[in-house]
């Protein structure tokens, strides 16, 4: 044996050698293992596999080659096994897989809200008309309840839209920090009156990036709303952003005091229509539209939770406080 492998169990080759295989491997692996290896000695042919593996808290991926070796008199005598970590590879198999799934989905998508907006905006139109001559004031808030739904659902279909749409970015010279203040400001009032508070900790050496405006402020709005969401008991939201000159990035942190997001679902928040609001609640289209508009800016966005304790917001006393959620959105000071 060598040492990789001896690393990859946490031990020295000579604390391993002379020992059954068995004794590292899992209990479900055990008896496949010696099945297969009883068969390259029965037929003297080789064997090659990729297995999965959860070591430390992470899964591996290893391909697995068993050889057969012979004797003199042409017989097996021993088996050759080696196993290459290839955890990487199948991590960028998956990626791969996922872009075409998201290529595709995407155009479904665009296809799909095309042909429910014409008769959106029909249904629309009517109830308007409707409830404009509509004499019966039950009538009229009948009337009132479609046109309200019917919103909702060109909502849906714009964020379809949104999402399936490679539209280019108007990118311009602007002020980072200036971006971010005018989302904070336009969602502020509103939020206050759902009793979630906006606190601003701005780096005031921010310089002027290269950007589209309009698209970044939807990314800003998009992570409040989602913050606001995950606390209908109210709370507080802290908004920093910081300029880091060595690695030429700007830095945007939106973190609150809400519930947090579940390990298992951290690595799901930027799919399409992946949510954990109730039905009617949410599309799950936000964060992915987010992902994708930072992503075109050569950016790079993350969740982390609960919220490390520098960026944890202060709350008031009684305020409700729960382990929260950071989302951190790094931009590149020059893209050309």
């Amino acid at each position: 044996m060598n040492r990789a492998y001896a690393d990859s169990l946490g031990l020295s080759p000579e604390s391993v050698v002379g020992r059954k295989e068995t004794e590292f491997l899992d209990p479900e692996e055990v008896h496949i293992s010696e099945e297969k290896l009883a068969r390259v000695f029965a037929t003297g042919q080789g064997t090659r596999e990729e297995i999965r593996r959860k070591r430390d808290g992470r899964t591996m991926w290893m391909h697995v080659i068993r050889v057969p070796v012979r004797g003199h008199d042409g017989r097996v005598n021993a088996v050759l096994k080696s196993a290459r970590d290839v955890t990487e590879i199948k991590n960028y198999q998956a990626q791969l897989i996922q872009a075409q799934k998201m290529e595709s989905l995407g155009k479904l998508a665009g296809g799909v809200a095309h042909e429910i907006n014409t008769p959106l905006g029909i249904i629309l139109g009517y109830a308007q008309l409707l409830k404009e001559d509509a004499q019966d004031e039950a009538m009229r808030e009948d009337l009132g309840i479609v046109e309200k739904q019917t919103k909702v659902c060109r909502k849906i279909v714009a964020d379809l839209l949104g999402f399936s749409r490679q539209s280019v970015s108007e990118k311009q010279e602007m002020c980072f920090n200036n971006s971010v203040m005018e989302a904070v400001t336009l969602v502020r009032h509103t939020f206050e009156m759902e009793r979630v508070s906006i606190v601003t900790v701005l780096d005031e050496r921010m310089p002027i990036i290269y950007g589209d405006p309009e698209k970044l402020k939807q990314v800003w709005i998009n992570l409040l709303n989602n913050a606001r969401d995950a606390m209908p008991e109210g709370g507080t939201i802290r908004v920093a952003t910081s300029l880091n000159i060595g690695r030429r990035t700007v830095t945007a942190f939106f973190s609150d005091t809400g519930p947090g997001i579940e390990p298992e679902h951290l690595k799901k928040v930027f799919d399409p229509f992946f949510s954990t609001k109730a039905v009617g609640q949410g599309t799950g289209l936000g964060l992915s539209v987010s992902f994708g508009i930072v992503e075109d800016h050569e950016g790079d966005i993350t969740v982390t939770s609960p919220v490390p304790d520098e960026h944890r917001p202060e709350t008031e006393d009684g305020a409700p406080a729960g382990p929260g959620a950071l989302f951190t959105v790094d931009l590149p000071l020059d893209t050309s």
